[in-house]
């Protein structure tokens, strides 16, 4: 398991292979596109990701998310804290073409390496 300070980039293939589990935080700002959508850019993402092999040897990242942020309500435009709860699931490819072909219920991300950068793809599921 890896705790503490968690890394920039990490090798999902290494992890996967190790079925590792990463916990740990990353501070909000580090999440470029996210934080434009808070009124505060304070506090930290909490992780909890597992690695395994998937279907056909792919890394799946299974876990969650959660962090307290600062938003804008729509309705009456007062700000509000809200308790983000992302659970995570996610299959990594080699292509677009493998991405094509996975199951429409898969969820997945392009990786043509084994470094990925552990912000951007937790980024994309932030902001779903």
């Amino acid at each position: 398991m890896l705790t503490g300070p968690l890394p920039t980039r990490l090798d999902h293939r290494k992890m996967a292979s190790r079925g590792q589990v990463l916990k740990g935080t990353i501070p909000v700002d580090r999440f470029v596109r996210f934080s434009e959508l808070l009124t505060e850019v304070d506090g930290d993402i909490d992780l909890d990701l597992a690695f395994s092999r998937g279907q056909q040897g792919k890394t799946n990242i299974c876990g969650s998310a959660r962090a307290t942020v600062a938003l804008i309500c729509q309705s009456c435009l007062q700000p509000f804290r809200y308790e983000l709860d992302c659970k995570i699931s996610l299959d990594v490819v080699a292509s677009d073409t493998e991405m094509a072909e996975l199951e429409d219920n898969s969820s997945a991300i392009v990786c043509e390496d084994s470094e990925i950068s552990l912000a951007d793809f937790l980024e994309d599921e932030l902001i779903m």
